[in-house]
């Protein structure tokens, strides 16, 4: 509803409208609506994307494989690629000592920590798998799920279910400014196998206060975990990304590198620079268009 409020709203007053779009409906739906088949919700969201970015003057998306991913579904409105910036505040460090005090986790302990919504589309159930295969080599190895959502229900009995509720740890939601700050600073790696993000912003945020990351490289990941600056791709298979963490856990040096190498890479995603940019689309949506008059005067004047 709001989209087409917009637009009626611009196109009364004769002005540009453009729209973001960050979210891969179709990876998202059939999570959601069962009744149907996964194909049907695939080709319905592909024609609403059409219909609706297609009436724009401009689209933005948070990365090319976004953009790459709209072409293809028949969009042919200019795609402007803008990614959500990192804030300043975003580079500050929290109390690692402190969370692990308030949530009884013992300073020996390896932690993995994903921060996001726990929705089904996260594939927060690999993580899961992961650590029911990794605990076996690295008794002490916890799994941190930071975040409320839909899935958290079946994720709980999924860890009855593989007998890793020793090895796994639901904090639920936690404010940005304080206790995920600290539980950001108590992790030793930051894992995430979600393969339908358009960005992968909370990867940027990890990185931004030195936390090293392994992530599969899907979709608008790869743009933050192919170049290697304090992240390392990981594979789309449990026992593997398994085999990848305890590798990771085992190597300080290399956790120590990549927390430094992760801090410069997302001060490269700058929150006023991106935003710079989305200034420059509108300046350049608002520039006039060159009448045959206004290139060659001297036609007016005949």
């Amino acid at each position: 509803a709001a989209h087409y409020a917009g637009l009626r709203f611009a196109r009364k007053r004769g002005i540009p409208c453009i729209a973001t779009y960050h979210t891969h409906f179709e990876e998202y739906l059939f999570h959601y609506i069962r009744f149907l088949p996964r194909s049907v919700l695939r080709l319905a969201a592909r024609a609403l994307a059409r219909q609706q970015c297609n009436t724009l003057d401009a689209v933005v998306v948070p990365s090319k494989a976004m953009a790459d991913t709209l072409q293809d579904y028949g969009i042919h409105r200019p795609l402007q690629v803008i990614p959500t910036g990192m804030p300043e505040s975003q580079f500050v460090r929290g109390n690692g000592f402190r969370f692990r005090q308030q949530w009884g986790i013992g300073a020996s302990r390896k932690l993995a920590l994903f921060v996001g919504r726990a929705a089904f589309e996260k594939n927060i159930g690999f993580l899961l798998e992961m650590t029911a295969i990794a605990c076996r080599l690295q008794p002490q190895l916890m799994l941190v799920v930071a975040g409320e959502g839909p899935a958290l229900p079946a994720l709980r009995r999924q860890a009855a279910a593989l007998r890793i509720e020793d090895h796994v740890r639901f904090v639920g939601y936690l404010p940005r400014t304080g206790g995920l700050r600290d539980c950001y600073a108590a992790a030793d790696v930051f894992t995430f196998a979600s393969q339908t993000e358009t960005q992968g912003l909370v990867l940027l945020e990890a990185m931004a206060v030195g936390l090293p990351v392994l992530a599969i490289p899907a979709l608008g990941t790869a743009d933050i975990v192919s170049p290697g600056r304090g992240a390392v791709a990981a594979t789309a298979n449990a026992e593997e990304f398994a085999v990848q963490l305890l590798g990771l856990l085992d190597r300080p040096a290399k956790l120590a590198s990549m927390a430094r190498a992760g801090i410069d890479f997302a001060r490269e995603w700058d929150a006023d620079a991106q935003g710079v940019r989305l200034v420059g689309l509108y300046r350049e949506l608002l520039r006039p268009v060159p009448t045959i008059d206004s290139v060659n005067p001297q036609v007016a004047s005949r």
